[in-house]
């Protein structure tokens, strides 16, 4: 028969073992009080930081912030363990007046260089993908701009009918490869159509095999 957590974390507590402690804790969901027995029993602040890493909770790292505020080793630490789940900013600003940290001058001096590593390493790939951006838009820009083969077999997409039942009709063929019947769509009877074949050759026609415009 299992017991309940609390039992158990009685039985760890008179055993002082605080590791369980902190297990059982957690397991309870009392991740602060889990946090604290780190800070206060274990003063193990790297376990503290990777534990409200897991946690991903916002309070639990204000927590982990304001148990550290009178203790310079968890300060140094910190800094020196700055990820994207806290601002070193909010670290910095919660350091009292008069408070000394051995080595505090080089963690900020550390969190510069790896900010301007993380602001280079980001223009580089904003390059990078400003390049393939313009290069996949040339390609994009071929591909539809492109002739189009097998027109004058196709089928318009709205009537189901062949494209060019008689010479004059006009096609429309739209930058996504579709081809319809012009007079099929809304409007479309309006634009001019293929000139004549009879009238190419006395400048009044336009030389053109189809009727075919891009729309």
């Amino acid at each position: 028969m299992a017991l309940p957590f609390e039992k158990i974390y009685k039985i760890c507590e008179d055993k002082n073992m605080v590791p369980e402690m902190v297990w059982v804790r957690s397991r309870m969901g009392d991740n602060k009080g889990a946090l604290f027995l780190i800070i206060d029993r274990l003063g193990d602040v790297s376990r503290a930081i990777d534990f409200a890493k897991e946690r991903k909770d916002d309070e639990l790292w204000e927590d982990l912030l304001r148990y550290s505020e009178t203790r310079p080793t968890f300060i140094k630490a910190l800094l020196e363990n700055v990820t994207t789940e806290i601002d070193p900013i909010r670290i910095i600003r919660r350091i009292r007046n008069g408070l000394e940290i051995p080595g505090l001058k080089e963690s900020i001096i550390k969190i510069l260089q790896d900010f301007n590593l993380q602001i280079s390493l980001m223009e580089g790939c904003g390059n990078v993908l400003e390049s393939d951006c313009e290069g996949l838009a040339r390609r994009l820009h071929r591909a539809q701009a492109g002739g189009q083969i097998g027109i004058p077999n196709g089928i318009c997409l709205i009537c189901s009918k062949p494209l060019l039942q008689v010479t004059q009709d006009l096609v429309l063929v739209f930058l996504c490869g579709h081809m319809v019947h012009a007079h099929c769509t809304s409007g479309g009877a309006g634009l001019p159509k293929q000139a004549d074949s009879s009238l190419v050759g006395i400048g009044l026609g336009m030389e053109r095999d189809f009727g075919i415009k891009l729309a």
